[in-house]
């Protein structure tokens, strides 16, 4: 199982923030030593303009502000990565499904899930490798896989001469006909075990063995 940590990335975010803060901190403590010297010196016949030197004071303050509001966000931003790490344990060794219709086979099994918008004379059942070819096909006209909704059907990974299959990741195609030959519709699901999790990018993404989802996209759990 791979559960892929974002501590580091968010670590490394704060204190590039923290950095920065750090040496904002020093140039505006810069400024106030030059601005007092140069108000200790200037010449009292043309004295500086305060307005201007109270602008220049609260641009600094300002810009400083939004650098440790900054530095607060990133803080927030990885307890939210950490909490979205965590929350995503919950989905290991789970079976999930999702929009699409990739077929992940893990132990010799998988799981087969499609959605028909009315109810068939008939639904042809249709499993393709990652090279294209059709493995299995089945032609059902039974009452409990062509009724109206959604279905889910156990694969035993065996190709349609009864030879069991490698695990991996196999597309799952469905058509489905009425009593007059038309074309129903219908939808197909991505389905697989959950082996791990990825919280490094933008999107939290779930790994079913060879291919991945995003957690967001996850439509039921097994």
């Amino acid at each position: 199982m791979n559960v892929s940590a974002t501590t580091s990335n968010s670590g490394a975010t704060t204190g590039t923030s923290a950095t920065s803060l750090e040496s904002l901190g020093n140039d505006i403590n810069q400024f106030l030593k030059l601005l007092t010297t140069q108000l200790q010196n200037q010449d009292p016949l043309n004295p500086m303009d305060n307005a201007e030197v109270t602008n220049q004071m609260i641009g600094y303050a300002n810009v400083q502000q939004n650098s440790a509001t900054n530095t607060r966000l990133d803080s927030l931003i990885a307890l939210q990565k950490t909490g979205t790490a965590a929350g995503g344990l919950s989905y290991l060794g789970k079976q999930v499904e999702a929009d699409g219709n990739l077929v992940e086979v893990s132990d010799g099994s998988g799981l087969l899930a499609y959605n028909l918008d009315a109810t068939a004379a008939s639904v042809l059942v249709r499993v393709v490798n990652s090279s294209g070819q059709t493995v299995f096909s089945a032609n059902s006209t039974s009452t409990a896989d062509v009724a109206s909704g959604m279905h889910r059907v156990a694969w035993d990974a065996k190709d349609s001469e009864g030879d069991t299959l490698p695990d991996g990741t196999y597309s799952l195609y469905i058509t489905a006909l009425d009593a007059s030959g038309a074309v129903i519709g219908s939808s197909t699901r991505a389905t697989g075990t959950v082996t791990g999790v990825d919280v490094t990018g933008d999107d939290a993404l779930l790994s079913l063995g060879t291919s991945t989802i995003k957690m967001t996209d996850v439509l039921a759990i097994h």
